[in-house]
């Protein structure tokens, strides 16, 4: 309601005053104000209301942005990971079938068929034996530079070693 409309009566109010016979001026200016005032407190907490509401809209615009933001962030992060787990995937499967480090890429992104495009290229390499599939094992002095940890140090003798080197 804005300042220029006038607050009627209400009937009961109207039936009272008719019933003593004569109306109360006074009383009736009296409620007028108080319907003026409470109407200006109402229109000054809508004009709060609006004000917060539009803070409020404010915020959860900034919110659905941020929101927006991290979620694709997040899509980012994931694919990263992906593509970090499937790299990972094509080095243990490279190093299974024993193929080279610069035929990683050949295998591929697929998971489901690492194995069998590793088979295939180490099959075309010679690595992997045609029957069992199993890369071909290599000779552990090969794997060692030459050295063979697999025997013990109880067959050292520094003696020998010694002797050895002074023919030399």
């Amino acid at each position: 309601m804005s300042d220029n409309q006038q607050v009627e009566p209400t009937d009961s109010q109207v039936e009272d005053t008719k019933a003593e016979g004569n109306i109360d001026v006074e009383k009736l200016k009296e409620e007028l104000a108080q319907a003026r005032t409470d109407n200006e407190r109402y229109v000054k907490e809508i004009n709060q209301l609006r004000k917060e509401n539009a803070g409020r809209r404010v915020t959860a615009n900034e919110t659905k942005a941020e929101n927006s933001e991290l979620l694709e962030r997040l899509a980012a992060l994931e694919q990263k990971e992906t593509e970090r787990q499937v790299q990972a995937k094509r080095v243990e499967v490279a190093a299974e079938y024993q193929l080279p480090a610069s035929l990683i890429d050949f295998l591929g992104d697929d998971l489901d068929s690492l194995a069998q495009r590793a088979k295939t290229l180490a099959s075309h390499l010679g690595g992997v034996q045609a029957a069992g599939g199993k890369p071909k094992p290599r000779p552990v002095s090969e794997a060692y530079g030459g050295l063979e940890p697999r025997k013990s140090a109880e067959s050292f003798d520094a003696a020998e070693l010694a002797r050895r080197l002074a023919k030399k």
